[in-house]
């Protein structure tokens, strides 16, 4: 087998262990303790402050208790209240034995608040544009009214939905695509 290929297959194997052992479920009942899930519901977040607790609506089952990983994930989990996600985590003892419990390492909007479809990102100022990339690399140039406010957050990972434009005035950034937001939310 030529070099090539040996690299090839080695990348392969470590991408597809990345989320080994993760598995898409609707529910944790049945599942042990240190299994490692994905699913999908809304985030609420119940009590009063500083008594606050965070968990995981998901039709016709039980809520989820969730307990962030970090604070990384604490303030993605607070600025993402109310919206429909999915969160990927490992099943972790619960406090009351008939109440499931989450270690939640990562969590991705699915549904913006209008239902249109988000694009999640980091936000980036190119040759005084705003720009934002996706965890895969895609490229969007910011235009339109909330281009300024969207600028303002550079650094920080938002969600933006809206409509893809033909082109846009001004330098485009490079191998980005023009885009018009009509809403957005910053994630942290």
């Amino acid at each position: 087998m030529s070099a090539y290929r040996l690299i090839l297959v080695a990348s392969f194997l470590a991408a597809a262990g990345a989320h080994a052992g993760t598995q898409s479920v609707k529910s944790l009942e049945g599942l042990a303790t240190g299994s490692r899930v994905r699913i999908e519901g809304v985030l609420s977040t119940r009590g009063s402050t500083p008594l606050t607790i965070m968990v995981l609506e998901v039709p016709g089952q039980t809520e989820i208790t969730l307990k962030p990983h970090d604070e990384d994930v604490h303030q993605q989990l607070r600025s993402l209240d109310g919206l429909r996600v999915v969160i990927e985590g490992e099943v972790i003892p619960g406090l009351d034995p008939e109440i499931p419990r989450l270690d939640v390492e990562r969590c991705n909007l699915l549904t913006a608040p209008d239902g249109g479809e988000p694009i999640t990102g980091m936000i980036t100022i190119e040759n005084g544009a705003c720009v934002l990339e996706t965890d895969e690399g895609k490229r969007y140039w910011i235009l339109g009214d909330l281009a300024p406010a969207l600028c303002q957050h550079s650094g920080a990972r938002v969600w933006i939905v809206g409509k893809k434009v033909k082109r846009g005035d001004g330098n485009k950034p490079r191998e980005s695509t023009p885009f018009t937001p009509t809403g957005y939310g910053v994630i942290e």
